[in-house]
């Protein structure tokens, strides 16, 4: 961010003219909201192709838990974080992936628990 402070000050002062300026701050302008757009493209792509692969490993009895499937009511599935946590009286290490709808806690590529669907009840608690 500072840098673009930076090179912003830079071309507007070596541009000449009040109109040159507006002209050149309007390109740059737009020049940011198609970088910012490309930006959170790129990274959907990334987080569904992340749900991709995790559910390559992840299986319930037959079938596989398919992360990129969309939402019962909310469209299409995002990841909103991936980390590893421990359980605290075991110790057990655990992934966990918490998307938009789902929770799901991985244990060693197995599936540790039923999946747990997220539900909004009164507009201020969630549960499983």
């Amino acid at each position: 961010m500072r840098q673009k402070l930076i090179i912003t000050a830079q071309i507007l002062n070596y541009t000449e003219g009040m109109e040159d300026q507006r002209l050149v701050a309007n390109a740059l302008e737009a020049v940011e909201e198609v970088l910012s757009s490309v930006n959170e493209t790129v990274r959907t792509a990334e987080d569904i192709e992340r749900l991709r692969v995790l559910s390559e490993e992840l299986w319930i009895g037959q079938g596989r838990l398919d992360l990129t499937a969309p939402t019962a009511f909310l469209g299409d599935r995002k990841l909103i974080k991936e980390g590893d946590v421990a359980k605290a009286k075991s110790g057990r290490n655990l992934q966990v992936v918490l998307c938009n709808d789902i929770l799901v806690l991985i244990e060693s590529k197995n599936l540790y628990r039923m999946v747990c669907q997220i539900s909004q009840h009164h507009k201020t608690s969630y549960v499983c």
